[in-house]
Order: C-alpha cells, then structure tokens, then sequence
C-alpha cells in the first residue's frame, strides 16, 4: 500500500473528529455499496491486486467505510461528509476522497448516526516480515477514534435513532400539513386576553414552530428543506404537532370554523365546569356586539382618550406641583391663592424616617411639599401607567366607581433582558443568575467558571479547591455548586439578532466566579457589542462591552466571589463598563430622578369611593405613553354590564385610546404588592416610600 495513504487516512480522521462537534447522520446507501464506490473509485492502475486482493482492499478499512462512509453532518445548512478534505491530497488519493464526497452527497439523509462501537478501524497494525530478521510490515487504516459520547449509544443505538426519526416525521408533516392562515388565526386567539384556555402556556413553541415553518416555506429547493428538518427537529416548537395544540392547528388547516376548534381544544384542555371570560372576535360577533351598543345607548362612553391635566379636578388629587395647579379643573384662581396660604404656613418638625410606609408618607410628608422627584429604576418599567377618559366628557358612566376615568398599566418589556430569557425558556428565578445578552447573529458563548472554597486535604495535608466550567458542552447538567446553562442561542447558525445565553443557580455557595465571554463563529461586524445581567439577591446589575471578541477568541468579563450569601471583590474585564445602565421608557431616563407633576389615587378611589384594589398614581414631567393602550377592561365595568362582558372584551381591544401630547402618564404602584419608590421632597430629603 502506497505510502502516500496514511496522509488519506488522516484527513479523513481530522474530518470525522470535526463533524463530531455537530449532530451526526446517515444517508441513505448501504454501507457495502459505500465501500464497493470506494474500490472503484481509484483510475486505472492504482488499485492493482497484491498477493489475493487489490491492493486497498482490507478488512479494517471495510469495518470504518461500510460504518462511517456514509456518515455526514450539517454545517452552516450544508452537507460534509468525511471524505471533504481532499483538495490537497496526493494522486490518487484527491481523486477517491472528491469522488467518494459527490457520491455520497447525492443520497438524501435517512437517520441520525448512533455508533454501537466505541470506534472503527485502527490507524495502524503490523505483520512480521517474511524474511528472516527483517523490519515488521506496517499497514495504515482508516479510524474514527474514540466516538464523541453522543453519538455512541452502545445497545440502544437502534432505540435512539428510532426516536429521532419519529420527531423528523412529526415536524416534516407539521411543516407542510399546518397552513399559515391556521398559524394566523392560532395567534390572534393566543394574543387576545382569555380567547383560548391556557394558550399562553403554549405561546413559546408555538412562536418558535412559527418562525420554523416561515423559514421552510422560504427555501427555494426540497433538497434545502430536507437539511432544515433534519438540523432542526430536535428545537424547541419543532414537534408542536403531536401535541393537544397541534391538534387544534391541523383542525383549522383542515378547514374547521375558529369557534368549533376552539371548542373542540377546550372539551380535551379545559375542566367541565370551565367558561371561557372573553369572546372570539369574528364577524357575527361583531355585528352582536354593535347591536347591544346601540341598545344600551353607551356608544360615546367606548371612545376612549389618554387623560389631560384639564379632565381633573384639583379636589380627586393628593399632590401637585405648582406648575400644573392652573390647568387643573377648580385649579385656577383658588389653586393659587391656596398655595400663598400653605407657604404661609409653619411647616412641622421633620420625623419620619427614610424608610416609610406609603401612608405615613402620605399623612407626615406630603402636606409639606412643593416638590417631588420619584428615582424611576429599571425594575420599574412594568410600573409604567397612564390615565385614560372618554372622548366625549358627557358620556354615561359605564364603571363600578363614579366618574369617567380608568388607568391602563403597561406589559410590553419584552426587550428586557430578563424577558428575553424567560421567552427562551431559561429559568430566571434562582439565588444567582448570569445572563448574556447580544444583538446580532453572532455566536457568542456564556462560560462560567466557579472554584470552590478550599477544604482540608486527607490527613490535614494541603488544602483543595475544586474547579469546574459551565458551557455549552453541558448545557442541561448541574454543576458542583448548582448552576445550570438552559439557554444557548446561535449555536450552528444565526436564528435570532436577540439572542441570550443563561446560567442561574439555585442556591449561593461561596466561592470564586469568573465569567468568560467567547465568541465561537463571528459572522457580522453590524451591531457588535454583549451586555450581562447579574441578578443576585434580588438586585440586578448589567456590564456591557462596546465589541466582541473576535472569531475563535475570548475575553474575561468578571470575576467575583460569593462570601456569605454576598457579592464581593468585583473584578470587571478590560473594555467592560459596569452600572444599572439607564433606559429610555416614554420619555423617560431610569436610574434618574424625574420630576413628579401630579400625584393621585387611581379613579376607584377619589373622593369617598374605596371601591377594589388602591393604585398611587404618579404624574411625571415628560412621560408619554407612544402606543395604543386600553381604556376598558372587564374588571372595571358596572355589575349590570356584566352580561355583556364578551361585548366589551371585543371593545377593549378596538377603542384603544391613542397617543397624545400632555397626557396623564407616569409610575403607578399598587397598595397589593409592596413595591417601593425613592422619592425626593423639597429637593433635599430623600425618602424610600413602601407600598
């Protein structure tokens, strides 16, 4: 055998070992077909028979090809096979192996590959030599090595590979029997509040089977979707089919109307005793409902309005700031000679203390304010709330309390990057967690390497420490201190331009932490930079990086240590800037104190009425709220409205009130859930308010 083939047999060795990094398959030829291509595939001359067989022919390079000559991985969407790297091969290995790669190729995938070996072939073995004294015969072979844990699946090989294909039937059937107008018609029910029973549960893979099937429909070939299932059947939403809400989108691709699938879903999900809080927006519905508006004569009290200054009362608030008293209703002559008169006054001995409760603060505090500035944090963007009134100031009252007004909080945070994780499915609930966040299709990776404290060595000898990392090659497993990677994004290729990456651990154990940021496979210079949140004992701190690494580099972001439950000795890396970062939400900076125009109860609660949960409304300088929002809600409607609840449902969603200038915005908090709010009064005393 020709020298020159140990050189064959390592590049396709150096092959294997780098599609093993990747999900490996099977095409579909037999492996003795493979090794009979092979044979012939050496010119004319170059495969002559030596003693009884030609001269490549060997029963250990049959064992790897009838076992590995078929085997292929997906790499950036397109197919490798062992035999690629050719190009630089000696005559006539070149010619075999780009022979040998077309051949191969031209067979669709099959399977997914699971070894009941732990290797094939051998990379050399001997012979004596048949004259006497002479060196021994070496003979060079194709080898695998030892196969990467997963794909050697031992006796369960055939066990393994059944279930993958099961999954690839269910997500190829998904992709081509679920139709976009059944997608469509899934996520308004989905998006619309109480349409379906538990339909958010199913909100994430149901996204992600979405954006699956539009990236299918946008390959151009057959040959291009086949790579597609078969990289990704194994993704979150891939196998949603199978499952009860698959159900519901083959129902509706085959034709059936919105309400008997809805109903069809609710008799297998929903107890008996269920009922459904809100209805299916559909035509006749519609029509039903326009008809009840016009009966009951309340049409004008459903064309709703962001509040201004001059809808309320100086009477229905608990504080204002000078500059707006005058625009206030009752606010404008004896607004301002009563603020002579309160500046007249003496006022009282400060002694309340920096932490306080909303209502001392309200009763020792505020009647000696002239002004106030709220610290709008980060953790306070779900606290954003606006004022919302009827078009029409003499439209009939349609809430529980006495007046036109409601207020409307805002959800929409989904740029967090505590958002980001959750929609991800990555826990964001444990003692520790260190999240990775980044813009574009970059793969950057989260790595978090953790040393525990030293303990005592047997029989008093040196202390030990124990060292452990947490990457992408174990995602899913828990680390010796508790931390887990549930979340990797853009690994093999770029899904997303939000991508994020997570480790949280469940309990804080003291210790050393280095955060490492690596950039696996930099594939765009646009929008370059990470950001990493560390949420620790309820804080929330972010780093951010301008740039990231290059391809194939790193760089250490922190270091720090747990000590007592506690963060300490913080170490930020070179080019990474730590601070609670401040955000821009309506019009308003976080971690900065905002001037506070008005402050008022919600609606429920002016003048005598003490009707359902208490909100603290603050009015700040600048906010407005720039999208659409609710001015109806269920929950706010008088009781004899309450039959046509479904009504209003449908309301709520098409009269939302649409953004305007000076409109009453600002942070709303509810006397329910004990939130706190640093406020400044006066300009000099800081006070941290408790809800």
């Amino acid at each position: 055998m020709s020298d020159k083939f140990s050189l064959f047999a390592a590049a396709v060795h150096a092959q294997f070992v780098k599609m093993s990094a990747h999900e490996l398959f099977v095409v579909d030829i037999d492996g003795d077909a493979v090794y009979e291509a092979y044979q012939n595939a050496f010119p004319a001359g170059t495969n002559e028979i030596f003693r009884q067989a030609r001269e490549h022919e060997c029963s250990t390079c049959r064992n790897f090809i009838r076992n590995i000559g078929n085997v292929v991985a997906i790499i950036d969407d397109k197919i490798v096979t062992v035999w690629d790297d050719w190009s630089k091969l000696p005559s006539p290995y070149g010619h075999v192996g780009a022979f040998m790669h077309q051949f191969v190729k031209t067979y669709p995938i099959k399977s997914i590959f699971r070894a009941e070996m732990p290797s094939y072939g051998v990379q050399k073995n001997s012979e004596p030599n048949a004259t006497p004294g002479g060196p021994a015969i070496i003979w060079e072979h194709f080898f695998t090595g030892k196969i990467a844990k997963k794909h050697f699946a031992g006796d369960q090989a055939a066990t393994q590979i059944g279930e993958a294909n099961a999954k690839v039937q269910v997500f190829r059937r998904g992709m081509e029997e679920i139709t976009r107008e059944a997608i469509e018609a899934v996520h308004e029910l989905i998006t619309t509040e109480g349409a379906l029973y538990r339909g958010q549960e199913f909100a994430l893979s149901f996204g992600m089977f979405a954006g699956l099937q539009s990236n299918y429909n946008s390959l151009p070939t057959q040959e291009a979707k086949d790579i597609m299932i078969w990289s990704r059947f194994n993704e979150k939403g891939a196998t949603l089919r199978k499952t009860a809400f698959g159900t519901l989108l083959i129902s509706l691709s085959e034709g059936m109307d919105v309400e008997s699938a809805v109903k069809q879903w609710e008799t297998v999900m929903a107890p008996t005793n269920y009922k459904r809080p809100t209805a299916l927006i559909t035509p006749r519905m519609v029509e039903a409902a326009t008809k009840a508006i016009d009966e009951l004569g309340i049409e004008p009290s459903t064309h709703r309005r962001f509040a201004v200054a001059e809808d309320v009362s100086v009477n229905d608030i608990l504080f204002v700031d000078n500059a707006i008293r005058s625009k206030m209703k009752d606010g404008g002559v004896k607004g301002l000679l009563m603020d002579v008169a309160e500046k007249q006054r003496a006022i009282p001995e400060m002694f309340a203390p920096t932490d306080i409760g909303i209502e001392d603060f309200l009763a020792k505090v505020l009647p000696t304010a002239k002004t106030m500035s709220l610290l709008v944090k980060n953790e306070h963007q779900a606290n954003f709330v606006s004022l919302t009134a009827p078009v029409d100031p003499s439209a009939p009252h349609i809430f529980k309390w006495d007046n036109a007004f409601a207020w409307s909080y805002d959800g929409n945070i989904t740029d967090s990057i505590k958002e980001r994780v959750k929609a991800a499915g990555g826990a964001v609930d444990g003692a520790l967690r260190i999240s990775l966040a980044w813009f574009n299709h970059d793969d950057l990776d989260l790595h978090v390497i953790e040393e525990s404290l030293p303990t005592m060595g047997p029989r008093g000898g040196r202390p030990r420490t124990s060292t452990h990392e947490i990457y992408f090659g174990n995602r899913g497993y828990e680390s010796p201190m508790g931390g887990k990677l549930d979340v990797d994004m853009n690994a093999g290729r770029g899904t997303t331009r939000e991508p994020v990456e997570n480790v949280t651990y469940k309990r804080l154990t003291d210790g050393s932490y280095t955060v490492n940021i690596i950039n696996y496979n930099k594939r765009e210079t646009s929008d370059p930079g990470f950001t990493i949140e560390l949420a620790v004992n309820g804080q929330t701190m972010h780093y951010s990086a301008k740039s990231s690494p290059p391809s194939g580099s790193g760089t250490t972001a922190l270091r720090f240590k747990i000590t007592n439950g506690q963060i300490a000795d913080m170490v930020v890396g070179a080019g990474i800037e730590g601070r609670a970062f401040s955000q821009e939400k309506w019009g308003i900076q976080t971690e900065k104190f905002t001037k506070v125009d008005t402050m008022m109860l919600s609606p429920n609660h002016w003048g005598d009425q003490a009707i359902g949960n208490k909100h603290f409304i603050f009015v700040l300088e600048g906010c407005k709220n720039p999208v659409p929002t609710r001015g109806i809600y269920n929950e706010f409607l008088k009781p004899e409205l309450e039959q046509h609840r479904k009504v209003f449902e449908v309301l709520g969603n098409k009269t939302m009130a649409q953004p305007t200038e000076n409109q009453l915005s600002g942070l709303g908090f509810s006397s329910t859930r004990g939130d706190t709010v640093t406020i400044q009064v006066n300009g000099h005393r800081n006070y941290n308010v408790k809800f």
